[in-house]
Formats: C-alpha cells, structure tokens, sequence
C-alpha cells in the first residue's frame, strides 16, 4: 500500500468513524443502551488511532521528497532543512486541517477516557459533538481536492517549491501548533456544555472541566499569538502584526472569547 493510498484510506475511515461516534450517540440517548454509548465512545478512539495513521503517512511523504503530492511538491523541496521540512507539514491549508483534526481528536479521546463513569444523559451527546467535530476534517479533505493533503498531482517535479522564505523562521515549527492546539481545546468546552444542556443537567457538576479545558486552550493560544506577533515584528516591523495575513489577527478573536469565558465560568461555579 502506498503512501497515498493509506493517508487517503486512513481518512475515509475515520469519516466513517465520525458517523459512527454520531449515530452511536443518538441511538444510546434514544433506545438508552450502554452498548451503544460504548461504541460512541470507541469511535472517538478510532478516530484518533485512523488520524495519526494519516499524519504519519504524510509526515513520511514529506521526509521522503514524496512530490507526487501535489502538497508535498508545493510546500517542501530536497535542500530545505529538517525542521523547515517538518514544519511543512502544517505551512498550508490541507496539512494544517489534518493537524487540526489530529490534535482534536486526541484531546477526544481523553474526554471520552474521562467523562466515561458520567451519566450516560450527559455523556451520550458530548461524545456526539466530539465525534462530529472530528469527523467533519476528514470529510472536508475528501471531498475537497484543495483541501486533501494525499491529492495526487499526475506530474512529478524533480523537486518541490519549498516554503516561502516568509515562513521559513524558527517560529514556524512552534506558532501554527500552539494556535491548533488553543482552537482544537476551546471545542471541549463547547462539547460538555452541548452534553450538559442536552442531559438536563442543571447543576455546576460540568463547569470545572469546561474551565480547565477553556484556561488550557487560552493559554495555548496565548503563546502562538504572542510568538507571531513578535515573528511578525521581526519580519515586517513595528506594526507589521496588525496589517498581516488575517489569518494572524483571526486568532484574536477566539481568544476575546476564551477570556470571557473562563470569567463566565468562574461567575457561574460560584
């Protein structure tokens, strides 16, 4: 099996997956049948064990000059250097949404671990957002050429393009994880609320976790946003931040939000 064939394949299961997290979820809360919340809860481990496979594969494909790929051809070249050839992995959109959904996934599967003695009420429709999270990524990368990092170009360069030399900065291998990882942790929350509003649970029992998961994700986001302002400086200059892609001042705007809600949070449990 090629490298392609097994990013891609990793995908379309994980997808299904997804769907299965979903329905799983529905048919527990409907029919209440604790085999069903089990297979709920086992999706979302299948979801991160079939994310990680694809990860590997293009991490690989990456290691290996693999320009087959039309991602690898437009983001990696033999001379760049190994860390600029990791980082790589997430300098355009396709990678970045499978490291996304990696990330989200392996934050899942800790939920899942930890809410799995919780009322079956509650537990059934987190495990549902979850699943549906991270079953939308893969979707999206299958059914969106541009968005698929295992798309198959037809013509193999001899070598790839490489990144810009915008991106080609120490900050680039730490700033997109840090800002993933803040975007991925701000959906647990969201999903335990979902879980809690959907139970009928009324009390303060759900707050703790959506607190720490929310400080988590608003610390994570914190750094990436400080590491790129200060990358930003360094490469454009003083004001350089403000005027940048919009994909750096978007980052803002979850984090506004991460800050009223912990405050909310804290108002809330008290």
């Amino acid at each position: 099996m090629t490298t392609v064939e097994l990013g891609n394949y990793s995908l379309a299961f994980a997808m299904l997956a997804g769907c299965v997290g979903i329905f799983g979820s529905i048919g527990s809360r409907r029919l209440d049948s604790p085999s069903l919340l089990g297979v709920a809860r086992a999706s979302i481990h299948w979801l991160t064990a079939l994310l990680t496979i694809s990860c590997a594969a293009l991490m690989v494909a990456i290691l290996r000059d693999d320009f087959a790929l039309t991602y690898v051809a437009g983001y990696s070249e033999r001379a760049l250097p190994l860390g600029y050839k990791i980082s790589a992995f997430w300098a355009g959109q396709p990678g970045s949404l499978l490291l996304w959904a990696w990330m989200l996934a392996v934050m899942s599967s800790i939920v899942a671990i930890v809410i799995r003695k919780s009322p079956a009420a509650t537990q059934a429709p987190t495990l549902g957002i979850l699943a549906a999270a991270c079953g939308l990524f893969p979707a999206l990368m299958l059914f969106f050429a541009k968005a698929n990092p295992f798309y198959l170009s037809g013509i193999v360069p001899p070598d790839g393009s490489g990144m810009v030399p915008l991106l080609q900065d120490p900050a680039m291998i730490a700033h997109p994880p840090l800002l993933f990882l803040g975007y991925a942790g701000l959906t647990i929350p969201f999903a335990l609320a979902f879980g809690a509003l959907i139970g009928g649970r009324t009390d303060a029992g759900w707050i703790p976790a959506a607190r720490r998961w929310t400080l988590a994700a608003w610390l994570f986001l914190t750094a990436g946003i400080i590491l790129g302002a200060e990358w930003a400086y360094v490469e454009l200059g003083w004001g350089g931040y403000w005027k940048w892609d919009a994909v750096e001042n978007a980052s803002l705007l979850p984090w506004f939000t991460a800050t009223a809600l912990i405050h909310s949070l804290i108002v809330q449990q008290r």
